[in-house]
């Protein structure tokens, strides 16, 4: 196996330059845009032209990275931005889709696509509005939610939001789309289709290719849909961990604040009331002397602490709660000192406790006043006794209406860093398994056999794919290429020596049908004959023969040869063998001697034998008579013919010794019998 380089294609380096120009000039346009909208003040955005343009030449990954950084440029300037980073990414998700489907083609399918994006995003980007703004009309977008509250009446305050949001989203993505629409036409096609490849570690594929190679079919489900899956599934899952334990340590640590908070007033409240008459408070109430000017300075700590809900100090008696002090709110007037108020059943454990003068841990209830965090303080004379508690109530509503705006905000965060790592990693796993693997397939699948030009071809773009993602992948790229390249080797060794083979037994046979063939005639000769006289005898031994040997005989040859020369002597026995040939047309024929022919009947002529013996000595009779021919071109011949008779013949040899005496006694009866 070739060693493996770690370093990157020629091809790769430059369309990684290529991507990183159009990352950035992205970048520079979304920055560029919003400052202008900044600038004039304009209730939008304008921070995704930028975004949508690199989307479409480069796809989801791309532009989900430059969202991403755009995000974090423009929130070093406003903060509160960078909530907004996933709406953004969406925006880059959209474009891609929208891109690889054709919507930028044509300036109608451009604007089509317009109204879809707005739907999609400016209904997550209202609601995470509303819960950052606690409920209330907020972003870029407030004024015009409250002038379609106030003027136009939409009701409720959320429908006035997402109507001015829906508005203003749609006249800042028509600006984006069509913006991206003229660039895409300015961009020269060679440029737009350089930046349209792909190709991580390996040669760049065209978006033609690419889809060619993406259209394979996996028999369950492709790898890059597990990929999704996983990724989305992990991520989510990490999310949505990360989200509650994020919030329960806020929620915690928000308790942690309140009750210390808490127990700090609740202590300088004790530290005031340890030196005061508090029997003479508890007695007379009102009337008793510095009553007054002790409740003013409990006001007066307790206003100290804005998020306080309610201050007082009771008794605790068996029967209740006896009133010592217990300070007015704006919604709810406080007890008259000395009334007696019922414990809530969320005390009910800790009233022994409470009954001794111990100190409690802080109570979290929701029953007549609502959902509050209360710290008990108790107040002790000089001889440690509990003469009764300093009470300090939070409202846990807070803590549920900064919860919201913090899950809205923890939320818009984790989605935007969960759709930059998915981009991440269908971008990784795309470049570096989906994407090799599926060429490789490609190729293997594409491979042809048929020339030695498409063998070398489907080698040559094998090689081409050049993969260098220096792990398992190429391991099997490499090992492949090698098979392959030996197996072409191989092939071409094996058609070589079968061509070698064919020359050598097409020799063969030559030189077989050269020694089996009467040079003169072109009929089987004695060879052939006597290897013809095997399979009969053979077919004799079995007990399935069933033919006839006609013996036929030259007459006149050497008068021929004497009188007319050899020429025409050869031209003689040539007559007579194609004579032989038409009469008898379905048997074999053979010249076993000078002027000697034999034919084995079978099949057909063997049974239709006494006709053509007839037929032979009509063809005879009329060359003799036809004066127009030359001497060597009337043919004259005896013929024996003898059938296989099983009771007395056990050979081949029988039958053609029977059938030569029949051609003998023709002989002498046409007197052609040679007396020299």
């Amino acid at each position: 196996m070739t060693e493996r380089s770690a370093a990157p294609p020629p091809a790769y380096c430059t369309l990684l330059r290529h991507k990183i120009l159009l990352c950035a000039a992205g970048l520079v346009l979304n920055l560029a845009l919003s400052a202008i909208a900044a600038a004039l003040h304009l209730d939008m955005y304008l921070d995704t032209a930028g975004t949508i343009l690199v989307s479409a030449l480069g796809g989801f990954p791309l532009g989900a990275f430059t969202a991403f950084v755009t995000t974090l440029c423009i929130s070093l300037a406003d903060a509160s931005r960078i909530y907004y980073g996933a709406i953004g990414m969406l925006v880059a998700l959209l474009a891609s889709l929208f891109a690889s489907r054709g919507f930028y083609d044509r300036l109608s399918k451009t604007l089509a696509s317009v109204p879809l994006m707005v739907l999609l995003v400016a209904v997550p980007g209202t609601v995470l509005t509303w819960f950052l703004n606690r409920s209330d009309f907020g972003g870029p977008f407030a004024d015009a939610a409250t002038h379609l509250h106030q003027q136009a009446g939409i009701s409720p305050r959320f429908l006035a939001l997402l109507t001015a949001g829906l508005l203003t989203e749609l006249a800042d993505k028509a600006l984006s789309v069509l913006l991206v629409y003229l660039l895409l036409r300015i961009l020269s096609p060679h440029l737009r289709h350089s930046l349209q490849t792909s190709g991580l570690w390996q040669k760049p594929v065209t978006p033609l290719l690419r889809s060619a190679i993406n259209r394979q079919k996996s028999r369950v489900m492709p790898l890059k849909t597990r990929m999704i899956l996983l990724l989305t599934v992990g991520l989510i899952a990490l999310a949505t961990s990360s989200t509650v334990i994020s919030f329960r340590l806020y929620k915690e640590s928000t308790v942690d604040e309140y009750t210390h908070m808490a127990r700090m007033l609740s202590t300088l409240v004790a530290n005031i009331l340890e030196t005061e008459p508090l029997e003479d408070y508890i007695l007379h109430g009102r009337d008793a002397e510095g009553y007054n000017e002790v409740e003013g300075a409990l006001y007066t700590l307790r206003d100290s602490y804005p998020d306080v809900e309610y201050l007082y100090v009771y008794r605790i008696l068996e029967d209740g709660c006896h009133v010592v002090f217990d300070l007015d709110t704006q919604d709810v007037p406080g007890s008259e000192p000395g009334s007696v108020v019922p414990f809530d059943n969320a005390f009910a454990p800790y009233i022994p406790a409470l009954l001794r003068g111990e100190p409690i841990d802080p109570i979290i209830s929701d029953e007549t006043f609502g959902w509050l965090l209360t710290v008990y303080q108790p107040v002790r004379d000089a001889e440690n006794r509990t003469l009764c508690y300093v009470g300090v109530d939070y409202s846990m509503n807070m803590l549920s209406d900064f919860g919201d705006v913090f899950a809205a905000r923890l939320c818009s965060i984790l989605g935007m860093v969960f759709i930059l790592l998915l981009a991440i990693g269908l971008a990784l796993t795309e470049s570096n398994v989906i994407l090799p693997v599926n060429s490789i397939a490609y190729c293997a699948l594409a491979f042809a056999y048929d020339s030695d030009e498409a063998r070398e071809h489907n080698v040559q773009q094998l090689r081409e794919l050049d993969i260098r993602t220096g792990d398992e992948v190429e391991n099997l790229y490499r090992a492949l290429l090698k098979t392959t390249e030996d197996n072409v080797r191989y092939i071409d060794h094996l058609i070589h020596a079968r061509m070698q083979v064919e020359v050598m037994r097409e020799k063969v046979t030559q030189m077989d049908q050269l020694a089996t063939t009467d040079a003169l005639t072109g009929l089987k000769n004695k060879t052939a004959y006597d290897q013809h006289v095997a399979r009969l005898d053979a077919m004799i031994a079995q007990g399935d023969a069933k033919f006839g040997i006609a013996m036929i005989d030259l007459n006149f040859l050497k008068r021929v040869n004497d009188t007319y020369g050899h020429e025409q002597g050869n031209f003689y026995i040539q007559q007579c063998s194609k004579l032989v040939c038409t009469v008898f047309r379905h048997s074999p024929v053979f010249r076993i001697g000078g002027d000697e022919f034999v034919v084995v009947l079978e099949a057909e002529d063997y049974d239709n034998r006494d006709t053509l013996l007839v037929r032979f000595d009509h063809v005879l009779t009329a060359l003799a008579g036809d004066d127009t021919l030359q001497p060597w071109e009337r043919v004259s011949a005896a013929i024996g013919l003898a059938v296989f008779d099983p009771s007395c013949d056990n050979s081949t040899d029988s039958v053609f010794k029977r059938a030569d005496q029949k051609m003998y006694a023709n002989k002498l009866a046409m007197k052609a019998v040679r007396i020299d």
